[in-house]
């Protein structure tokens, strides 16, 4: 492949042309001809898996492990988008019934989903889904109209950020919700990473930066926090900041009082 590279090629396939490679040497190849060919970072690797063993869809994910070369989001099959639903009439019709949208499962071909049932919560996610998510985190909301208003601020919060995660409702649930996750009062810590958020806007209202602020001292997963009942019972204060009086006028602090 190297001489293949001196001479102009653009792109290089690594093939299992007769599909006998299992997912570990398969990985193993593909790293060690990335560590060790001239110019492959130059070119445009593919791979091209043939289905003897059943291993084609299982070789494809064990070199993205390997070696960080992604399957884009969209490539049938086995594209991390493939089995994910994110509007709310979609979502609903998948937590009753699977098959409605799906001809066979991600499971069937060795493939985990990367979302609770398949579902990611974004600006088009109905009320159901996010009910059912809360739930599944521990929290159980009892009234139709604590719902609407968690859903109303979850809302709020897709205007700020394109997916929303299992970290972002915690925070709604710790702001804005009567009942506190088990999870929480116990000091469990998500096992998920809090990416950083970019506003879209500059000027989000009071309630909006007031998650926000919460997102950013939220506890890095892996380092449980020390649980506070004092805190973890009502609407907190943004974490390891003292700022002055007018910043908390500012930014929604503290909670007006009826």
């Amino acid at each position: 492949m190297g001489e293949a590279i001196k001479e102009g090629v653009k792109t290089v396939t690594l093939a299992d042309t007769v599909g006998i490679n299992i997912p570990q040497e398969f990985g193993e190849m593909v790293t060690y001809l990335k560590a060790n060919t001239p110019g492959i970072d130059d070119v445009v690797v593919s791979l091209h898996c043939h289905n003897d063993l059943g291993l084609a869809s299982a070789n494809t994910i064990a070199v993205q492990e390997y070696t960080g070369l992604h399957v884009q989001p969209h490539k049938p099959i086995v594209g991390n988008n493939c089995f994910v639903h994110e509007s709310g009439i979609h979502q609903d019709e998948m937590l009753k019934n699977g098959s409605t949208y799906e001809i066979f499962s991600p499971e069937d071909i060795g493939i985990e989903r990367s979302e609770s049932s398949g579902i990611v919560l974004g600006k088009l996610s109905g009320r159901h889904a996010v009910k059912v998510r809360l739930r599944k985190l521990g929290y159980e909301i009892i009234s139709d109209e604590k719902l609407r208003d968690i859903f109303s601020r979850f809302r709020d919060l897709t205007k700020q950020k394109k997916r929303i995660t299992d970290a972002d409702l915690s925070a709604l649930m710790v702001l804005y919700g009567d009942e506190i996750s088990s999870k929480i009062s116990e000091g469990t810590v998500l096992n998920e990473p809090i990416p950083q958020i970019s506003s879209v806007d500059p000027n989000p209202d009071p309630d909006i930066r007031r998650i926000l602020q919460f997102l950013e001292g939220y506890p890095t997963p892996g380092y449980p926090r020390t649980p506070d009942p004092d805190k973890d019972n009502k609407i907190m204060d943004p974490p390891d900041k003292d700022p002055d009086p007018d910043t908390l006028k500012l930014s929604g602090y503290p909670p007006s009082q009826a």
